[in-house]
């Protein structure tokens, strides 16, 4: 356990930290050429879309307490878009220590509901260790693992105290959409690798806990009008097959990156590259249509 660290850390340090992260790993085993092209030959640079600004900059005002401030009509251009010196002057004086919107940006509606949330306020309000970065090497493979929930908050007199939470963005929040994006975006799988960090940081005496989490929620937060709220507390036997889908992927590293030690040129190719593949049929739905 000696080489277990907790350190409290900005998230651009933590991300240029070495280690193997759950975004990372969520590549695995189904898209090893992308996780070689983006981690190993850094030749498929990851790019981020103005969804991902969107929800960082929520991330931030929420769980950092960072401020808003609103960006003045005089330093966009005529159609209101951030370019030109003065937004880009504008930009390098306030972004550091701002989350810089528009009169009109949703953002505002998105924090309000947020914070008026019951259970959302509940939650900030019993925080125990928010986006607090652990380092850690798995045992079975050698590999170092890095990892950065966003929050773990306390209730002492409830039957699972211990809660992990996780903050996420949507435009849509319907039911089966939240469940569609936990399956295809693997959140239960970086829920499980946070759980298994923050285990490992509590056996190393690091926590103030045994650093053993009772539940996981995801905080949905929608993007787009009403700007709706939602909790969702996440089966435990997705959280068990996600721990399972998380060894598999830490064995498969292990495996593909000695692989490449040895020069060999399969290291990174799909398990099924070489196979034929089964005749690709339609969904079962689209047969028992009238």
């Amino acid at each position: 356990m000696s080489d277990i660290k907790l350190l409290d850390i900005s998230n651009e340090e933590y991300h240029a930290s070495p280690g193997y992260s759950s975004t990372m790993l969520k590549l695995l085993p189904d898209d090893p050429m992308l996780f070689a092209g983006r981690h190993i030959s850094k030749t498929m640079p990851f790019k981020r879309t103005a969804a991902m600004e969107l929800g960082t900059n929520v991330h931030r005002a929420l769980l950092d307490d960072t401020p808003t401030k609103v960006i003045p009509d005089d330093v966009l251009t005529k159609s209101k878009a951030k370019a030109g010196n003065a937004w880009k002057d504008f930009r390098a004086e306030h972004e550091a220590s701002n989350v810089l919107v528009k009169e009109d940006d949703p953002i505002r509606h998105i924090l309000a509901n947020l914070r008026a949330h019951k259970m959302v306020k509940r939650l900030l309000a019993a925080s125990v260790f928010r986006e607090q970065s652990i380092f850690w090497t798995d045992e079975a493979t050698g590999l170092a693992m890095r990892s950065r929930a966003d929050d773990v908050a306390l209730f002492p007199k409830a039957a699972k105290p211990v809660k992990l939470w996780d903050l996420k963005t949507a435009n849509d929040v319907r039911p089966h959409k939240r469940r569609a994006q936990i399956s295809e975006l693997k959140y239960h799988r970086s829920l499980d690798h946070y759980s298994t960090g923050s285990a490992k940081a509590g056996a190393a005496g690091l926590l103030n806990w045994d650093g053993l989490i009772d539940e996981v929620l995801i905080v949905w937060a929608q993007t787009t009008e009403p700007y709706t709220v939602v909790v969702d507390p996440i089966a435990e036997r997705a959280i068990s097959r996600a721990h399972d889908q998380n060894l598999a992927a830490y064995e498969d590293l292990a495996r593909r990156l000695a692989l490449h030690a040895g020069g060999h040129a399969e290291a990174w190719e799909p398990n099924d590259y070489h196979l034929v593949q089964p005749p690709l049929d339609l969904p079962e739905w689209e047969y028992e249509r009238e």
